[in-house]
């Protein structure tokens, strides 16, 4: 059977991935993996793609393959196995889509504690598209094409916060130290395989943000971390320079920022 072209451009680039994007199962029987097989990949397309003819959907959205393309993302459709509930029962093949950031797959990306000063904590007001409101979040994001974890995590504080920083910066996860391995922050993992990590800086100089062009941000408000604690719970506040507007501080990024400052100020890590 001839290759498509969508499922051969596909397969090629599944090979660009990183290990972190494509784990290799312990027990096939027993947990989910990615199909490579055209042939397979194929059949279980053909299959998908008429479970959605007969409910009414629109049978090209069960397309294997790079489904679309923006200047920061991929959303992909991959075929995986999927074990059955029980032991004994047999898996089955399904489509399963994924969206991966280009800056965490083929350059590295970042959550950033900064820590003022004065010991507080500075959280960006941004309006986020994707919400559709604005959210009080710490720094972060990546660059694409980045070697080293030191250079996204200057130019996230720099672009977001508006501050250089003093001295190299702190990862919050011990386990991965100056490598790749560890256990990195996901946001999602049940539809975003993106893989960040998190580090704490000291603030130095001061100057304007510089975001990146389709991003509204604000100066950055500084919390001491009680205050961002109660904050959280309460989950939102009024934005102190816009009148009318509301910051919303519920996120992944937050909740895992906070957890990972809290848990290296009792290891003294900070």
């Amino acid at each position: 059977m001839a290759i498509p072209l969508h499922i051969s451009n596909y397969l090629a680039f599944l090979e660009t991935l990183p290990e972190a994007c494509r784990k290799k199962p312990v027990d096939e029987e027993r947990e989910t993996w990615i199909a490579t097989d055209p042939d397979l990949i194929q059949q279980v397309e053909a299959q998908d793609m008429e479970k959605y003819r007969k409910l009414g959907l629109n049978p090209e959205d069960a397309r294997v393959g790079i489904r679309s393309i923006s200047p920061v993302a991929w959303l992909v459709m991959d075929v995986i196995f999927v074990p059955g509930p029980k032991p004994k029962d047999p898996g089955t093949f399904r489509t399963w889509s994924r969206v991966l950031w280009k800056n965490g797959v083929h350059g590295k990306s970042v959550i950033i504690v900064a820590i003022g000063p004065d010991g507080r904590l500075a959280l960006i007001p941004a309006d986020r598209h994707p919400s559709q409101r604005w959210e009080l979040e710490f720094p972060g994001g990546g660059l694409t094409g980045a070697k080293a974890w030191e250079d996204a995590v200057k130019l996230q504080t720099l672009e977001e916060a508006g501050h250089q920083i003093v001295g190299a910066p702190i990862p919050l996860e011990p386990d991965f130290g100056d490598t790749d391995h560890g256990s990195p922050f996901i946001v999602d993992p049940s539809t975003n395989g993106t893989p960040i990590r998190t580090f704490a800086v000291h603030l130095g100089v001061a100057g304007e943000p510089r975001p990146q062009f389709g991003e509204v941000m604000d100066r950055p408000l500084f919390f001491d971390y009680e205050e961002l604690e109660d904050l959280y719970w309460r989950g939102t506040m009024p934005h102190p320079n816009r009148p009318g507007v509301t910051l919303h501080v519920r996120t992944g990024r937050n909740a895992h920022a906070m957890t990972a400052y809290r848990a290296a100020k009792r290891a003294g890590i900070l």
